[in-house]
């Protein structure tokens, strides 16, 4: 009989030792399973927030560029603008005003757009402008819409303001638009296009007609 105990005894011992360390482990795997799964659960709040943060930012900066402000040697100009307060703004740089366009001191052309409604304000004592364009040129690195000027990378100016409304990849040249989304008024009535080529823009518009906007 006493032969016996010592056995038992060991086999009691070796059964609460295993069925002990089952315990444990289990405890082990499920503590680790909820950590994975704070972790988890802590990462897509990070993520969620940061996303929100992103988009809170492109919207920020999608809502500065509706107020139509160009920036051309550091001069800002707000459209639209009176042809004669224009040339007073750009004092000392216009080389020569023709009837489209002007051309500044270092060769650079504004083209400028004076059509509202339909009609051509140009003909107009005091005309009013309600476009401007840059040439399609890659030097023209002196006009700025907010964050956005020539020579900058398309996915640059996604980054910063979202996918635009309009993406013509056929066009000639290339162009993308944006719109506010904010407002009734249609692309036609109030724009910013963007000329493209490899990837990098290589031309500016601006354009806004505010006798479209849509009072609420």
């Amino acid at each position: 009989m006493k032969k016996l105990i010592l056995p038992i005894f060991v086999a009691i011992i070796t059964i609460a030792a295993v069925v002990t360390f089952q315990i444990q482990y289990s405890k082990y795997v499920q503590y680790k399973d909820q950590q994975e799964e704070l972790k988890l659960i802590e990462q897509q709040k990070k993520e969620t927030k940061k996303t929100m943060e992103e988009a809170a930012k492109k919207e920020e900066n999608l809502d500065s560029l509706w107020q139509h402000i160009v920036s051309i040697h550091k001069k800002e100009i707000t459209l639209p603008i009176k042809y004669k307060d224009f040339c007073d703004a750009l004092s000392g740089e216009i080389a020569q005003q023709l009837n489209d366009r002007i051309v500044l001191k270092d060769g650079e052309s504004l083209y400028l757009n004076f059509v509202s409604a339909g009609k051509d304000s140009r003909k107009l004592k005091n005309s009013t402008i309600y476009g401007i364009s840059t040439e399609t040129n890659l030097k023209s690195s002196w006009l700025k819409i907010q964050d956005i000027k020539v020579g900058a990378d398309t996915d640059h100016i996604i980054d910063l303001y979202d996918q635009p409304v309009t993406d013509d990849s056929s066009g000639n040249p290339p162009y993308m638009q944006y719109a506010d989304p904010k407002s009734d008024m249609l692309l036609d009535d109030q724009n910013i296009t963007l000329y493209y080529n490899n990837d990098l823009i290589s031309g500016i518009s601006i354009y806004y007609d505010p006798s479209k906007d849509v009072e609420e």
